[in-house]
């Protein structure tokens, strides 16, 4: 259970009382010290990961889906915005149905090919802080659009976009 310190406060903290055993002796560690710790509670290697900001939420009705999975979305209009573009490697928008249309949420990601989004639907697994794994959906090629949400959730499929090399870099490396 949680222990609240300083709740509501700007030195607020959230805390764990724990019991470890370890099993090398450490004359450093003593009874009733306190310690940060990351506890790993799963993990998978060789997985392709993506940035937590690449993923967004679609309401989609069940025609729109149809049509999206068969791949005639058409463009809509340019935007402006300039988002990140990742190799998934490297690293909702809400509405009331219109009519008697049944409305899914879809997680997915928007995909750049050859200079136009596609929006992904995909799968994931585990995350850490940063980047969450991706079960299906992408492969390892695929560059998939990165920035803020209030950018993404107004991105539309075959909207064209422009790849800032420069983010591109900074999140390469």
């Amino acid at each position: 259970t949680a222990i609240l310190a300083n709740m509501g406060g700007e030195n607020q903290s959230t805390n764990f009382r724990v019991k470890v055993i370890f099993a090398d002796v450490n004359k450093k560690v003593r009874p009733g010290m306190s310690a940060t710790v990351d506890i790993e509670t799963s993990r998978r290697d060789h997985v392709l990961t993506i940035p937590y900001a690449a993923v967004v939420i679609r309401s989609v009705d069940a025609d729109s889906l149809e049509q999206a999975q068969a791949g005639s979305a058409t463009a809509a209009s340019e935007t402006g915005s300039t988002v990140g573009a990742v190799h998934a490697a490297e690293t909702s928008d809400t509405g009331s149905a219109a009519g008697d249309k049944k409305r899914e949420e879809l997680k997915g990601v928007y995909v750049i090919r050859e200079g136009k989004v596609d929006f992904v639907p995909i799968q994931t697994g585990i995350a850490d802080q940063k980047f969450i794994e991706v079960t299906s959906g992408l492969n390892e090629k695929d560059s998939v659009v990165s920035g803020p949400y209030r950018v993404l959730r107004t991105i539309n499929p075959g909207d064209a976009v422009q790849i800032d090399k420069n983010v591109v870099d900074e999140k390469s490396e």
